[in-house]
């Protein structure tokens, strides 16, 4: 019996430490202000932009590597970007909008018809004919509108009488019933059915007028939840495309929230991270109606303006301590980490399942031929396996470790393929 009790100890120590090992933020190498992340949501391997306070990065490995891509003159802190291949859009504090036509190659400003510098929201709409619709919102000047792709713009704001805009998003995008939302500092939420023609307030049930940000998610039944954060009012949460509000604040500590992004995970529930002005990052993995914190990893004083998921990973950028990432899920591989047939980057998966006994899988993906080696070390730093050692095709794999003849406890792993290095961390259960 007591050999029994002090097993389970152990294990318990065990499981703890891979705990905080795992389950946790980890600090990617863009230690910059980021005020916005790009796009909000995608499982592809297009590229994660990051607007900061020197201009515009972009990474193509998960955030593992960040290249500059526009960096402005002064005071150039971008607080929001929109993405649609191969034009990229940056909104600055002084410097009104700048335009890439060519993935970040060259850039130029695009501010005809702007009268106000200071942009703090950008949203590219498609129609059901395949037209698309520009939109800035600024910090005092309204909303703005560009049917050229930004080499002129319009006022829009038939029907706003707020003119300081937070944020867009928008449902049903490229459909003729797209409806899109524009977010303000004071007078809520309004929304557009005919391409920013006219607004319309969307108040009912919100119990806070100063919006900061905007997600959405659909379960398999087609419902949308569409999500509203506050300053000071928590989050809210709307199922009627914006008709209705309900404040959705179970476990939230903190009521200033920044920052939203959401998917849909394998129980069909919409799971939602909220970033908070000075509370950290919370998550809610049941469509909103209870919240946790999630920071465990990352300073817990960290202003969190953006988030954005790009499978398997949910990335935060702060205001104090630049962009970090967590795996959305930390015991298994998410719909759309294992995409890889043509991958574009290198990428070593968490391996599958994790703990394990005795056997688990190890993912990774390369993006042209290399040699490859796959090693396993224990906690001493003694190599106990290699699982790959020769030259590999393009593609993406799947190998077995198979742990039975060796003790629980944490196991490290490590793969080279060309110039590519990563080590992760695994755990042995028995």
């Amino acid at each position: 019996m007591m050999r029994y009790i002090i097993r389970m100890v152990l294990l318990l120590v065990i499981l703890i430490g891979v705990s905080n090992i795992l389950a946790q933020w980890i600090p990617t190498p863009l230690t910059e202000i980021c005020a916005s992340l790009a796009p909000k949501q995608d499982g592809s391997s297009a590229p994660l932009y990051a607007g900061t306070l020197t201009g515009v990065y972009s990474s193509l490995d998960h955030g593992e590597n960040w290249n500059l891509v526009w960096g402005g003159q002064g005071d150039t802190l971008v607080y929001a970007l929109a993405v649609s291949n191969p034009y990229i859009f940056a909104g600055t504090f002084h410097g009104g909008v700048v335009r890439s036509r060519n993935g970040g190659q060259t850039w130029n400003a695009v501010n005809n018809g702007i009268t106000s510098s200071h942009i703090r929201a950008l949203a590219i709409l498609t129609d059901g004919a395949g037209d698309t619709t520009l939109f800035a919102g600024t910090f005092g000047g309204g909303i703005f509108r560009s049917t050229d792709l930004g080499s002129s713009w319009g006022p829009s704001i038939n029907g706003v009488s707020n003119l300081y805009i937070m944020a867009f998003t928008i449902l049903n995008n490229g459909s003729p019933t797209a409806r899109i939302f524009a977010a303000s500092n004071g007078g809520g939420i309004y929304a557009s059915d005919d391409g920013g023609m006219t607004w319309q307030t969307k108040n009912n049930g919100l119990l806070s007028l100063d919006v900061r940000a905007f997600t959405f998610s659909k379960n398999s039944s087609n419902t949308t939840y569409l999500f509203a954060s506050t300053h000071n009012g928590g989050v809210f949460l709307s199922t009627d495309a914006g008709d209705n509000w309900t404040a959705v604040n179970n476990g939230l500590t903190s009521l200033y929230i920044w920052s939203l992004a959401s998917l849909t995970n394998s129980q069909d529930q919409v799971t939602i991270f909220a970033g908070s002005d000075q509370g950290g990052v919370y998550r809610s993995t049941n469509s909103g109606s209870s919240w946790e914190l999630y920071n465990l990893g990352q300073p817990t004083y960290a202003v969190t303006p953006a988030l954005a998921i790009r499978e398997p990973y949910v990335f935060a950028g702060t205001w104090d301590a630049g962009v970090w990432r967590r795996l959305i899920d930390e015991t298994t591989f998410l719909p759309g980490e294992g995409d890889y047939t043509n991958p574009q980057v290198f990428h070593l998966g968490q391996n599958y399942p994790n703990p394990f006994n005795p056997v688990t899988q190890i993912r990774y993906a390369i993006p042209q031929a290399s040699r490859v080696t796959l090693e396993v070390y224990n906690s001493l730093g003694q190599k106990i396996a290699e699982l790959v050692n020769e030259e590999k095709a393009a593609g993406q794999f799947v190998v077995a470790f198979d742990a039975s003849q060796l003790p629980s406890g944490i196991y490290i792993y490590r793969i080279n393929a060309g110039s590519y290095q990563k080590v992760m961390k695994m755990i042995l259960m028995k």
